[in-house]
């Protein structure tokens, strides 16, 4: 008995051959951050001092990297000045040039021109705090300088009331015992002085 071949129609590759596949899709590129106002500028300052290296001198590129990290403390500049007008943050050119904080601590450039250094100059002599190539680590530092600064100066304010305070206390309780003596000794004149008419009156006058 012959059999009928029957021809498959999906073919021998099992229909493979007939399907379609939809093209892969490629996720969209990602939009690029656009960078703040603030870190373009520091940015640009930075190349800036990079540049000034070598064409201007090291002091202009001390002074353009500290004004940096002056920028990088705006915002906390700000808020220390309204809680202490003795802050400077000042920076002074010199040799070398310095971003003083107070009168005590201010941020300079090392002898490469790159690594800032904050300093607190003491009558014991000065002292280097921390120091860094890093613009945004040092303004962290300086930062946690300012805190500490501004605490010492509540806690010598708080000092100042307290000794105002008892001091105070001290006057009030030797003003009151002068006048507790010196009622007693009026009271003791007046008792005496009336002692002596009541002797008078009744004694009478002398036989």
């Amino acid at each position: 008995m012959s059999q009928t071949e029957h021809s498959d129609p999906k073919g021998e590759t099992g229909g493979h051959e007939n399907e379609t596949h939809a093209p892969i899709q490629t996720p969209p590129a990602s939009v690029a951050r656009i960078p703040r106002l603030r870190d373009a500028m520091n940015d640009a300052r930075q190349s800036h001092a990079d540049r000034m290296d070598s064409i201007m001198g090291v002091r202009a590129a001390e002074v353009t990297r500290l004004e940096l990290l002056r920028d990088a403390l705006k915002d906390v500049i700000e808020e220390a000045a309204a809680h202490w007008d003795s802050m400077h943050f000042d920076i002074v050119p010199g040799d070398p040039p310095r971003f003083w904080i107070d009168m005590l601590g201010y941020v300079a450039m090392g002898r490469d021109a790159r690594t800032y250094r904050l300093i607190e100059d003491l009558r014991s002599g000065r002292r280097v705090l921390f120091e860094s190539a890093d613009v945004t680590e040092m303004a962290a530092h300086v930062t946690e300088y300012i805190a500490h600064r501004l605490l010492e100066r509540e806690r010598s304010i708080e000092e100042m009331r307290l000794a105002g305070r008892t001091s105070g206390n001290a006057g009030s309780k030797t003003g009151a015992s002068r006048w507790d003596l010196f009622a007693a000794f009026v009271l003791g004149a007046l008792t005496g002085a009336v002692a002596i008419l009541a002797y008078a009156f009744f004694a009478g006058p002398p036989a």
